[in-house]
């Protein structure tokens, strides 16, 4: 049990009076409504959101990869444009992870070409120590890996949702990017 900051609507419960005095979900922002309106819950009118962790809700994903991944890249963007917007419940470093795993993938695989294309002269950039937060990312996939196998006793299932996993965080690091650029030029319709 803990006070936060931000929390899906899909779980969240708010007093009608508190949501009517907030104005509601600002429909300009979908998804990310929520994290609109406990921005302007927490920041603004100094409410508090408690996260109470007996409280059960059963929710669902989308169910096909391309609507869990669209899913995601939506979460992505409005987070990064929200970032951008310089709200407080938006800049946790976790948010940063996918897009700074992305920023070093792409970084890394722009120094292999380059030192494939101009070996004497790349040499220098790559920085060995730039591998070493893909490799923990990659290890705690594989341990995720393991723990969905031994819920789901399925190797392919398993091996899918590690997939899954991945182009997850790929598609919010990519879309995340995006809004932030987009929220940055724009505060207030980000479409």
């Amino acid at each position: 049990e803990r006070y936060v900051d931000d929390y899906p609507s899909m779980n969240l419960l708010v007093k009608k009076k508190v949501f009517l005095d907030l104005g509601g979900f600002d429909n300009d922002f979908w998804p990310g409504e929520d994290s609109k309106l406990c921005e302007d819950l927490v920041y603004k009118k100094n409410g508090k959101i408690l996260y109470h962790p007996d409280v059960l809700i059963y929710h669902h994903r989308r169910d096909s990869l391309f609507g869990f991944l669209r899913q995601h890249s939506q979460y992505g963007y409005h987070r990064g444009a929200f970032f951008a917007h310089g709200d407080k419940n938006s800049r946790r470093f976790s948010y940063l992870m996918p897009t700074i795993l992305v920023i070093l993938v792409l970084y890394l695989f722009a120094i292999a070409i380059l030192q494939i294309l101009f070996p004497p002269f790349f040499r220098v950039i790559f920085f060995p120590f730039l591998t070493f937060p893909l490799k923990l990312y990659f290890i705690s996939v594989a341990i995720q890996g393991i723990l969905f196998f031994v819920n789901t006793q399925n190797i392919m299932i398993s091996a899918l949702a590690v997939v899954a996993l991945v182009l997850m965080h790929i598609t919010y690091g990519l879309f995340f990017i995006k809004g932030f650029f987009i929220g940055w030029y724009k505060k207030e319709k980000i479409y």
